[in-house]
């Protein structure tokens, strides 16, 4: 039983993407990562990963990180003190769902690169606003983006990297991932998720009538 999204999540009009663009990175367009800065959430390798992303391709493209900093921890720091741009870095905190909606649709990309994860709402969110996705190689990520997604090693920061530029630099790749989020969003809806584990209990509850009859 998968798990589901908010139906909040939705794509934005160009003119409104504009709008929160101007808001958040001064009208740049941004990567986007959302969760807690926890370590299994890989932040420090994605932070290097996209340092190294601009100082290739000279790029004025934002990474923007969406989630509690509690877990705020000496490698993320670590990373952030190498960063050649400290402002190409935008850290919002974590939102109220209103406002994560339109930060997530206004992305240029989702980048999802945790070592373990147990589902991945996020990436769900994305593909429900068309987003192109970035996607950890592990744990259950690859079955939830299934082909909707660069799939890259979380812990190969080349492999981030080089994502990154390939989103950035190939405007029909993103057209071709935005639509296999769009179709791939439509698998996973918490209606789905109630009606399977239903569908699961009640055939347990008529074996286990069989079994004591």
């Amino acid at each position: 039983a998968h798990n589901g999204a908010n139906k909040i999540f939705k794509p934005e009009k160009d003119f409104e993407i504009q709008e929160i663009r101007t808001e958040l990175t001064n009208g740049k367009p941004y990567f986007l990562f959302v969760g807690a800065l926890s370590p299994r959430k890989n932040v420090a390798r994605l932070i290097l990963a996209f340092n190294q992303f601009c100082k290739i391709h000279k790029s004025d493209i934002k990474l923007v990180i969406v989630g509690e900093r509690m877990f705020m921890t000496n490698d993320i720091k670590d990373a952030l003190s190498s960063i050649n741009d400290p402002n190409s870095i935008v850290f919002c905190g974590r939102l109220q769902i209103e406002r994560l909606q339109q930060v997530m649709s206004s992305a240029l990309a989702l980048v999802y690169t945790p070592y373990f994860e147990g589902f991945g709402i996020p990436l769900v969110e994305a593909m429900r606003c068309h987003l192109p996705i970035i996607a950890s190689n592990r744990t259950s990520i690859p079955e939830v983006v299934g082909d909707a997604a660069l799939i890259v090693d979380p812990f190969d920061v080349d492999a981030i990297a080089t994502a990154m530029a390939q989103i950035a630099t190939d405007p029909n790749l993103r057209k071709e991932l935005a639509q296999k989020s769009a179709a791939r969003k439509e698998i996973f809806s918490w209606d789905k998720t109630a009606q399977t584990l239903y569908n699961a209990m009640i055939a347990t509850i008529k074996e286990k009538s069989i079994n004591n009859a």
